[in-house]
This record gives C-alpha cells, sequence and structure tokens, in this order.
C-alpha cells in the first residue's frame, strides 16, 4: 500500500527522515515483522515499544511510528497517540469490514467465553460458518488458530477478521476485555451487536477501582461503533448501560420484564430445566448444563442468534444439544461415587456462582480445589477464601499462577478467608498434589470442584510457564485412582 494511503487520516507531529512509497505489512511485535514493515513502538503500562525499534528493524521494519523521536537509522514517525494511529492505520490498511461480516462482541466480566461458543454452536448448527476469538483459543470455520490474549492486539484482530472474510466465514465473534476497550483494541471496527453479561470485581490491580473498571466496560456502549446492544438486565451495570445509550436494544435475564427471559427454573446435576420465554412466547427447555449462569450464558445466546437470523424454533430445540466449553464447569468423571469437575473460576463472583450452584445440587459433601494468581488482586484472596469455606465442606488451597511471588504467602492470605468462616481446610502448594487430596476425600455423592484455571495449560512461576494441562492432569489422577472417565 502507499504511503499517503496508509496514512491518510493519522494526525503526525514530525517525521524524521523520509517515508517509504511502498508499505506492505504493518506490526506492534518486533517477533512478527515481514517484509516493507511499518513497525509500532506501542507504549504499555509497565513497557515501552520504543526499545524494541531496533529489534524491529533488525527483522525487517522500514519505518517506525512512535509518540517521541528515535535514534534507529530508519524513518520515524512520530504521532500524539499510537493507538489513535494504529486504529486509523489499520483500518486504512485492511478496509472498513462493516458489510461485508455479520459482528458480534462480547463485553463483560464472566460468561464471555461459553456465550461466544454457545453462540458459534447455535450458529454452526444452523448452517452458517463462524470464527470465534477469546480466551480459549481462535475458532476459524472449523480451524483452531493458539490466541494468547482475551482479545488480540488491534492489528492481530483486524488481521483475524479479514482471515474470516477469506475463509468463508459469515459471523464473526469476538471477546472484548476490559483492558482492550481500555487499550483502543478495538476501535475503529464496527460491531452490529455488542452483548453485556455482567460485571464484578475483577482486574482491580489494573483499574484500581471498581468504578473505573465498570466505566471502561460502559464506554464502550457509550462511545462504540456499532448497531444494536444486547444486555443483561438483571445487573446493575448492564442497567445503567440501558439508561445511558440511543441505539436499540434488546433485554435478556431472570426477569419477566426482559425480551429473553428464563423462568421456573429447575437445577439438577444433570443441568436446567426452565421455560424460556421470547417475545411473549413460552418454550419449554432443558440445557444440559449445571449452573444458574449456564442459564443467562444461553439466554445471551439465543438472543444473538436470533438477531442473526437463527429461527426461534430451532434456537430453542437446539439448546438440549448444547455442549460445555473447554474448562467451564467441565464434569471429568466418578470417583468412589463422587463426581469432579474443573472448572475456571478465578474471581470472587465467577467461585461464588460455581459452588452455589454445585451446593444446589450436591447430595453429600462439597470440596474445592483453588489457589489465586500472583501479581495481581490481592484483596480478592482472602473474599474467595471466605467464598469456599462458606459453601465448601472442606477447602484444599493450592498454587495456581504464583508468577513473580511467593505461593505458600498467597496461600495465607486465602487461609485468613477460609479461618474467618471457621472453615476446614489444607494448604498444598503442589497443585497435583492437591487434587489428589481432594479426590481421595470423595464419596457417593459428593462433588469436587477444580477451581480457577480450566483449560489453561500451564503453571507460571518465577516467569516461567510450566507444562500443566488442568484438564489433562485431572483426567489422569482421575483414572490413578481408579474412577470412570465419561464416554
Amino acid at each position: 500500500m502507499t504511503s499517503d494511503k496508509l496514512f491518510y487520516g493519522v494526525e503526525i507531529i514530525s517525521v524524521s527522515g523520509v517515508i517509504p512509497n511502498e508499505i506492505e505489512s504493518i506490526s506492534d511485535h518486533s517477533e512478527k515483522i515481514d517484509k516493507n514493515c511499518l513497525f509500532f513502538c506501542r507504549k504499555g503500562n509497565n513497557d515501552d515499544g520504543a526499545k524494541y525499534a531496533v529489534e524491529a528493524i533488525r527483522r525487517g521494519a522500514v519505518a517506525i511510528v512512535a509518540e517521541k523521536p528515535i535514534e534507529c537509522g530508519v524513518c520515524v514517525i512520530v504521532v500524539k497517540d499510537s493507538y489513535e494511529a494504529m486504529a486509523v492505520i489499520a483500518k486504512n490498511f485492511y478496509g472498513d469490514f462493516k458489510g461485508k461480516i455479520k459482528t458480534v462482541g462480547l463485553v463483560g466480566t464472566n460468561g464471555k467465553t461459553s456465550t461466544c461458543h454457545f453462540i458459534r454452536q447455535t450458529l454452526e448448527a444452523y448452517g452458517k460458518n463462524v470464527a470465534v476469538v477469546g480466551t480459549i483459543g481462535n475458532y476459524i470455520c472449523g480451524k483452531k488458530y493458539d490466541g494468547e490474549l482475551t482479545t488480540p492486539g488491534l492489528f492481530e484482530l483486524y488481521r483475524l477478521i479479514d482471515l474470516s472474510i477469506k475463509e468463508g466465514a459469515e459471523v464473526f465473534v469476538v471477546e472484548i476485555s476490559a483492558h482492550a476497550i481500555y487499550q483502543k483494541r478495538t476501535e475503529g471496527i464496527y460491531f452490529d451487536f455488542l452483548i453485556f453479561t455482567n460485571c464484578t470485581e475483577d482486574h482491580l490491580d489494573y483499574f484500581k477501582t471498581f468504578e473505573a473498571y465498570s466505566n471502561v466496560k460502559k464506554s464502550i456502549f457509550y462511545d462504540g461503533y456499532y448497531g444494536k446492544a444486547i444486555i443483561c438486565a438483571d445487573d446493575k451495570t448492564g442497567r445503567e448501560i440501558i439508561k445511558g445509550i440511543s441505539r436499540p436494544f434488546v433485554l435478556y435475564g431472570i426477569d419477566k420484564k426482559c425480551d429473553f427471559y428464563a423462568d421456573e427454573i429447575k437445577e439438577s446435576l444433570s443441568g436446567n430445566d426452565f421455560i424460556l420465554s421470547i417475545y411473549g412466547k413460552k418454550y419449554k427447555v432443558n440445557l444440559p448444563l449445571i449452573g444458574l449462569f449456564n442459564v443467562y450464558n444461553i439466554l445471551a445466546a439465543v438472543s444473538c442468534a436470533t438477531e442473526l437470523g437463527v429461527p426461534l424454533s430451532f434456537s430453542v430445540e437446539f439448546i438440549s444439544e448444547i455442549k460445555p466449553v473447554d474448562g467451564r464447569l467441565n464434569y471429568l468423571g466418578l470417583v468412589n461415587g463422587g463426581r469432579v469437575f474443573v472448572d475456571y473460576a478465578h474471581t470472587p463472583d465467577g467461585l461464588l456462582k460455581t459452588l452455589s450452584s454445585l451446593k444446589k445440587v450436591c447430595e453429600g459433601n462439597l470440596y474445592c480445589v483453588f489457589g489465586c494468581g500472583g501479581n495481581r488482586e490481592r484483596e480478592k484472596r482472602k473474599i474467595m477464601g471466605e467464598i469456599s469455606a462458606r459453601f465448601c465442606d472442606f477447602t484444599i488451597i493450592t498454587d495456581d499462577n504464583p508468577r513473580f511471588e511467593k505461593g505458600d504467602e498467597i496461600r495465607k492470605e486465602i487461609e485468613r478467608g477460609v479461618k474467618n468462616f471457621c472453615g476446614k481446610y489444607i494448604s498444598l502448594g503442589d497443585r497435583r498434589e492437591a487434587v489428589c487430596f481432594g479426590i481421595n476425600l470423595l464419596k457417593k455423592g459428593d462433588l469436587l470442584v477444580v477451581a480457577g484455571k480450566g483449560a489453561e495449560k500451564y503453571q507460571e512461576i518465577q516467569g516461567e510457564k510450566y507444562p500443566f494441562d488442568e484438564l489433562k492432569e485431572v483426567e489422569k489422577i482421575i483414572i490413578e485412582k481408579g474412577g470412570k472417565i465419561p464416554g
């Protein structure tokens, strides 16, 4: 692409050197440089992309975009805001996707991943080609591609949408994290539908206050480039969004004032039976997934599928065929009559919803194995300890991703919460040992949930990621203990 077209609409402060006539690729990652590449020195919270300029040039970058002058031997284009420049240039480079593919963005603390894949399952069953980008990987028309972030960087997101169109996808569904909104990773992308699931405390190490975190999530609905909103009306932040937007919206929840709502819900170990009311029409359905939170997730998915043209009769009938998403309250096996689950619950609200749902259907004792990540919100450790002690008969505290903290110190902070509720517990740093301990406790009617990592395949300790596939490890232990794996 010619430079004049690429930089059209970019606010340039100064140029050192001569801007190349042709730019063939764009990147903000120094290890992902292609021929005739324009490299962006994106400023982060703890790092400055400028220090990667030399590496980018060594790999083939022919020009640099930065927020300050850099001595590096190639042309440097200084801009006022690197994120805004990236958004404009990405759109110039890839073009506007509006009208070329239906786009859906999922915003919320919990439920994004499950809802994304429930939408995917429904649309694919109806015969549509779908792309999904999110926490557990990127799926484009049935092919899986690894991803590193819940929401990719701006350039990567544009590239994935472009690839999805080329692969024949009709719908592109992406999880949008609060970090992504704040860092403008979806800037310039039109969303046909934006879905809001919920907002509970998370990432306060980054956003400092819940108000700031909530405001970031709300901002995409106020300022975003989208057509219609699909909002959970049972959530406080969701109701605030409804009051502040001018675009059309659809409401869902367990509330008779909603367009899509669930009533007469009966929870069991086999799932949820309920009456689904859609624009006044009532349907009796069975969702083969445990937890009230999954009722909310399926309501959001059906709402979206309906807006995308899937007949109500098809979506409602397909609910009974919905499959669980990897790492989201997966039933992994039976040991001595007790059931074992793995769940991603890693926030206070997530753990609360998972344990409260299991407690309702548990016929014996409820056990939980969990830990908390290092270098993240310390305040949630005590809270999650209290939650586990409140719902569980016994808690096994273990390491999650300690990162650069000491695992035993993190566990002590969780212990304080457990002790506050006079809960019974043990602290075992080795995660595999902790899972073994929990499984050894099981008797008929008991339930054990291993929480916090879900489909993650590693443990991060002192800057190193060590292989630890939670789902596979728990399955191995079940088999070692003489248990039975479903299927």
